[in-house]
């Protein structure tokens, strides 16, 4: 993979993991305009160096983050144990879980919300 290709893919994976991966986002934490961090994003621009560095820090990330070549990385490393696998599924499921209580209770109180509006017109 070109270095080019290779930055804008970890971008986008950057942009995802640190919640940013929309324009108005990215523009907002760079302070620079949509249109230029749409073009980013898009891969119509290049990302420089000081793009990388501001967003290194922004996120308290290694600047090498920009490098990084997950499918070689994948051809080398060791591959997780069953047990690796066991704990991060029972880690993803509490998390699952969680978000899922969330989601129910906000449907509850909307609802409720709904329910004491139409009340009110009576």
């Amino acid at each position: 993979m070109d270095i080019k290709k290779l930055k804008h893919y970890n971008l986008l994976r950057l942009c995802r993991e640190h919640r940013t991966e929309t324009p108005a986002k990215l523009a907002q934490l760079l302070g620079v305009s949509i249109q230029y961090t749409s073009k980013i994003l898009s891969g119509k621009a290049g990302i420089g160096d000081r793009v990388i560095k501001k967003l290194s820090k922004k996120w308290g990330i290694d600047e090498k983050e920009f490098y990084k070549d997950e499918s070689a990385e994948a051809l080398t490393s060791p591959k997780p144990d069953n047990w690796e696998l066991k704990l991060i599924y029972e880690s993803l499921q509490r998390q699952i879980d969680e978000l899922s209580r969330k989601l129910d209770n906000i449907t509850k109180m909307e609802t409720g919300a709904q329910g004491e509006k139409s009340g009110m017109g009576n």
